[in-house]
């Protein structure tokens, strides 16, 4: 009888030692996807099965900079500033038309800079000394 009892015991021990270790790798996983770290804890320790898979499917909350979006192709409509494709004529969020001559990331980043980065719009050219 305190064989079972102590059997029990020990598999109560890892169970709740489990559903720690679980809960921290959801935590993890949501946290790299830009949600609430403690929050995401909890609720992957009393429902880690379902909040493991949740984080899992989960879409990335993180902020687009500008130099992502230059690296994805991307420019903010000028109506609802989401961002949407290069190319694109009607925005998808607000199907505002999109001005052709809109600015893109790259243009944003020569006029700016982007932490103390200046990219030029062409190579300069060194002016050549007239020898005489």
């Amino acid at each position: 009888m305190f064989g079972l009892i102590r059997m029990l015991d020990d598999l109560f021990f890892f169970m709740i030692l489990g559903a720690i270790i679980m809960a921290f790798v959801t935590a993890w996983i949501a946290s790299g996807k830009g949600k609430n770290y403690f929050l995401w804890l909890i609720y992957g320790f009393f429902l880690f099965p379902w909040a493991f898979l949740h984080a899992l499917l989960s879409k990335d909350e993180q902020e687009i900079t500008p130099i992502k979006a230059y690296e994805k192709g991307l420019i903010q409509c000028p109506s609802c500033l989401e961002w949407v494709k290069l190319g694109a004529k009607v925005c998808r969020y607000c199907h505002s038309p999109i001005p052709e001559n809109t600015e893109t990331p790259e243009d944003r980043l020569r006029a700016n800079g982007y932490g103390g980065i200046v990219v030029p719009k062409e190579p300069t050219k060194k002016p050549q000394d007239n020898q005489q």
